[in-house]
């Protein structure tokens, strides 16, 4: 798996929360979340595999009535603003760098 792909996935993940809701969520979305969970670890990506889990552990606590809706909210928020900048390319050197 690429990071390409992961991203990809990540999107399409993100897409089925905000379109299914988190109360008709459907449990092949926590399954989802689990697999991506074992890409972004094979690929060292540390902060969208905490993330997810994060995600993961509110969704649950909140089908049992355990959390409020605005955590969910919260994670989904913070995976969104993780997508988008997770394949942002490093600031260009400057040219002062590139002399030493």
């Amino acid at each position: 798996m690429t990071v390409q792909a992961v991203c990809e996935q990540l999107e399409q993940l993100l897409s089925d929360l905000s379109f299914s809701g988190l109360v008709n969520m459907q449990p092949a979305l926590l399954v989802q979340i689990k697999e991506l969970r074992g890409w972004m670890s094979e690929l060292g990506m540390q902060q969208g595999e905490e993330l997810l889990g994060e995600l993961e552990r509110v969704l649950v606590a909140f089908q049992r009535e355990e959390c409020p809706a605005f955590e969910a909210v919260d994670m989904l928020c913070a995976l969104e603003f993780y997508h988008k900048n997770m394949l942002r390319e490093e600031p260009a050197q400057s040219e002062e760098e590139d002399e030493g």
